[in-house]
């Protein structure tokens, strides 16, 4: 191809859409408590591969839903520790808020987003567990900074 028409292409714009889910990863636990307790520890984007190690995360698509929050497990990604701790109950408790990461509130659209501590029922729908959390956009008061908390 000549150069002058490469020279003269103009780059592609995306549409201003957001994805319908955002594949994370997610560590179990309390960030207070070195990720050891109840709920969930921190969010991450998933990067395509998977490290062998303690069993305390799983894979978990992200999605927005009316005023809330998706998280969907697949139990085949979750450990049998990580099931009969997390998702045997009837009920997910959070011991604490978490922020998710900014990066995965742009891809969602979202301003800074907490998923509130309490508890949220755990839901089958065929083999997933699925989580909904209503979304909290102010750092709960108590919890420390939102300088702290983004910085993750």
């Amino acid at each position: 191809m000549d150069s002058s028409v490469i020279s003269n292409l103009k780059p592609h714009r995306q549409p201003t859409t957001h994805p319908a889910t955002v594949m994370s990863e997610v560590v179990f636990g309390q960030r207070t408590k070195n990720c050891t307790g109840a709920g969930i520890c921190k969010i991450s984007m998933y990067r395509g591969e998977r490290r062998r190690g303690p069993c305390n995360k799983a894979l978990a698509e992200i999605s927005r839903t009316g005023s809330g929050l998706v998280l969907r497990f697949q139990p085949a990604g979750i450990c049998p520790k990580l099931r009969e701790n997390y998702f045997s109950n009837k009920d997910f408790f959070m011991g604490e808020p978490v922020p998710l990461p900014p990066v995965i509130c742009g891809l969602l659209g979202l301003p800074p987003t907490f998923l509130p501590a309490g508890s949220v029922p755990i839901r089958r729908e065929g083999y997933s567990f699925v989580l909904y959390f209503p979304i909290l956009s102010e750092y709960p008061k108590g919890w420390g900074s939102t300088t702290q908390i983004y910085c993750i």
